[in-house]
């Protein structure tokens, strides 16, 4: 009788035991499922201050570097119809830049309070059903009110067999997280600048580079600031700022560059030779000796016409050639016939007093000959 009694405590007691620790699993699934669920409502809500402000200092950033490289086209002469190598590679720059410039407007206008409400309304209502549909809210209270406490303490669950930590909360490579707006950005994006080496001046190139894309910003960067030695450097975006930028060839910090911020001091004068568009080896093409001290003027290249669309291509050619009206009527007018020389009477030549206007007559020879022929008649 008592081993039954005991049996049946023994099997009671495993019972509830069993329901318990499936209560306990299964509130802690549910927390960890509104801890989630929360944190995607504050990420689909409205950003914060600090991360609508920087893509606003970016769209700014992006503008301004396009207009200075508009302004470097025009200087350099580089027109619609002009296809040499160094516009061809400024004006693939410009088109990346005003391509990125299109991404950044369109990532700040689906912000809250931009110009995509409705899909981030849409997503709220989504995620606010399901916090209801799993009892994460019950009459306005939502299920992690004691959620630091939760985290201080752990749940009964985990206390008895060990904390685990929340995937979505872990660490991990492939992200980025933003102290100031806490969102979590994914991995590989980088803000790319040109810095120019010799007085430290710096811009940007791209606000959303990959590893795999610093080669290609480097080649822009000499392309955008040719004629001085310049360098690539990044840093992650939206968590860094400029000033903590490092080289994308070496890592070395930009703060540890020799010449770091001296296009900021007040009394910095910078030097002749350190400014983007001063060509290199401009003296072979004058005919300058390079191994001489003598500096070399450099003559910026006159803008060349545009060509008129509505002209004909055989007039074209004509002006091309040099021919005009001028140079027609030049090539049309007669030769001034050269004054006729005359006998003397000492056998010698000499010029006419009176100019000689119609052609010389002579006598026939026969007439000449016979002086007994009579003389000519006149027929009137």
């Amino acid at each position: 009788m008592g081993n039954a009694i005991s049996r049946r405590m023994t099997g009671l007691a495993a019972a509830v035991l069993g329901l318990l620790a499936l209560g306990v699993a299964e509130a802690s699934a549910n927390a960890a499922l509104c801890r989630q669920l929360e944190g995607q409502l504050a990420a689909a809500g409205k950003p914060s201050g600090g991360q609508v402000r920087r893509y606003d200092k970016a769209i700014g950033d992006q503008k301004r570097q396009i207009q200075n490289v508009r302004g470097q086209l025009s200087d350099m002469g580089c027109g619609f119809f002009s296809f040499r190598a160094e516009c061809s590679g400024v004006k693939s720059t410009l088109r990346r830049m005003e391509n990125n410039l299109a991404d950044l407007e369109r990532t700040r206008g689906s912000m809250a309070g931009g110009g995509g409400q409705g899909d981030s309304k849409r997503e709220q209502a989504r995620i606010l059903a399901s916090l209801r549909e799993n009892g994460c809210r019950d009459g306005g209270r939502t299920a992690g009110r004691g959620r630091d406490a939760e985290r201080r303490e752990g749940t009964l669950f985990e206390r008895l067999f060990g904390r685990n930590e929340d995937p979505y909360t872990a660490d991990s490579d492939s992200f980025t997280d933003d102290e100031e707006t806490g969102t979590r950005w994914a991995g590989g994006s980088f803000r790319t600048l040109c810095v120019r080496t010799c007085d430290g001046y710096y811009f940007p190139i791209s606000y959303s580079s990959t590893r795999g894309d610093f080669d290609r910003d480097t080649k822009a960067c000499a392309a955008m600031c040719p004629g001085t030695e310049t360098a690539l450097y990044h840093h992650r975006v939206p968590s860094e700022e400029s000033e903590q930028m490092v080289s994308a060839a070496t890592g070395t910090p930009y703060a540890d560059l020799p010449t770091a911020f001296d296009y900021r001091k007040q009394n910095f004068s910078r030097p002749a030779q350190c400014g983007c568009g001063v060509p290199q080896d401009y003296s072979i093409v004058a005919g300058f000796d390079q191994d001489s001290d003598e500096p070399v003027e450099i003559v910026p290249p006159s803008p060349a016409a545009r060509p008129d669309m509505a002209e004909d291509a055989e007039t074209a050619a004509n002006r091309g050639g040099g021919l005009d009206v001028a140079a027609l009527k030049k090539l049309l007018a007669e030769p001034e016939p050269e004054p006729m020389p005359v006998a003397s009477i000492n056998g010698g030549t000499a010029e006419r007093v009176v100019r000689v206007v119609g052609p010389a007559f002579l006598p026939d020879p026969e007439a000449a000959i016979d002086l007994r022929a009579p003389a000519r008649r006149e027929i009137r």
